[in-house]
């Protein structure tokens, strides 16, 4: 689910198609004010222009989705949505109302007016992504010249919310809908060069199908726009690894941490990035280098550990901490690491079968051992 933020004002006003008649100017007036307001950031004063300038001119397509902006940036998601949908229904050609409205959708279980409204908030989880991509490819439609911004936006979420349903899709509908995320994706970054997220979001989708030189390539990009980007450095060092550069690997997940000490994302990554490099030196033959094999394991765990302290329902990096245990022979602390993602969702099948083939595998590894050393011998 995408995290709410201010909606991006466009570049400039859109010029109207046709001058307002003279006892309309008030209206323009009003709405001048109100994109004024608006840019200092100061959303109730702007809402209250806007709202000034729809009930001078009810037919005010640009007014109501100046308004729908403000209400979106109070955090009120649904009411900005019905705001937007008045703006395309006087103006379907209104590009930047059809993304505000599609950003407004991903964002409707987050409304503030929601906040203790559980079971309303998990209903409109389930078709907030699909009304949101349906407003998103009414935007890319329309596809004007004179609206860039709302236009390279627009693709910039398709290709967000496509390759989400990709991820979580095993049927064949999955290897279409990343196609099409990166064809939206490569368009964003078209339209709008200078836009490190939109470059980020390719390199995502360019590492799920296995295209690493591009996926750095784009990722460079990102960071390039933006030298602090710790999610792009990030994925860049994913991307590094599956390339096979394991220094270059290193050196962008550690800085990506540097960046951002509190990134969840970025400590699970230099974690299996890590633990990658442990299984590597295993399969080698170095598993007599102890100094090495220990220290490089230990280092995997810790940074697993990290993101499960920064976010304990990154369910991710709690598998992650019990392979890297599990991997270290530390069949105690893996044990309790899947018993821990089982109290947390008692629903996770894949911890109860993994926990069960933890405890086969210890079973096998202690039965070699002498039986002074056995946890399963009485002493």
């Amino acid at each position: 689910m995408n995290v709410a933020r201010p909606l991006r004002l466009a570049t400039m006003l859109l010029l109207f198609a046709a001058p307002l008649c003279a006892d309309e100017t008030p209206a323009m007036e009003a709405l001048y004010r109100g994109v004024d307001t608006l840019q200092k950031r100061d959303w109730k004063g702007a809402e209250k222009q806007f709202r000034e300038a729809v009930d001078l001119k009810p037919d005010y397509a640009d007014a109501y989705n100046k308004l729908g902006q403000c209400l979106f940036n109070q955090g009120q998601s649904m009411a900005a949505v019905e705001e937007f949908r008045r703006a395309t229904t006087i103006d379907p050609r209104l590009t930047e109302a059809w993304y505000g409205m599609g950003f407004a959708y991903e964002n409707l279980s987050s409304d503030v007016r929601l906040k203790d409204d559980e079971k309303t908030r998990k209903k409109l989880q389930k078709t907030q992504a699909k009304d949101a991509i349906a407003a998103y490819e009414k935007a890319v439609a329309i596809s004007p010249s004179n609206d860039v911004n709302a236009l390279g936006n627009s693709h910039f979420r398709l290709g967000v919310l496509l390759r989400d349903q990709a991820l979580h899709d095993a049927t064949d509908t999955a290897q279409a809908n990343l196609k099409e995320s990166i064809g939206h994706s490569e368009e964003a970054v078209k339209l709008i060069t200078d836009f490190p997220e939109a470059y980020n979001e390719l390199g995502r989708s360019y590492d799920m199908i296995g295209r690493y030189p591009e996926a750095i390539e784009v990722y460079t990009k990102a960071i390039e726009g933006n030298s602090y980007y710790a999610e792009a450095f990030s994925n860049r060092g994913v991307a590094w690894w599956k390339a096979g550069n394991w220094d270059k690997a290193l050196e962008d997940c550690r800085k990506a941490i540097e960046l951002d000490p509190k990134f969840a994302g970025g400590h699970y990554n230099f974690a299996e990035v890590v633990f990658a490099r442990v299984q590597e030196l295993r399969s080698k033959g170095l598993e007599g280098d102890r100094s090495l094999i220990h220290v490089e394991a230990q280092k995997a765990v810790d940074e697993y550990r990290v993101a499960t302290e920064l976010n304990p329902d990154f369910f991710e990096a709690w598998y992650g901490l019990a392979k890297a245990y599990q991997g270290y022979f530390d069949y105690k602390n893996a044990a309790k690491t899947y018993q821990a993602i089982l109290d947390k969702d008692s629903k996770q099948k894949k911890a109860k079968a993994l926990l069960k083939a933890l405890q086969k595998e210890e079973a096998g590894y202690e039965s070699h051992m002498p039986k002074e050393y056995r946890s399963d011998v009485k002493k």
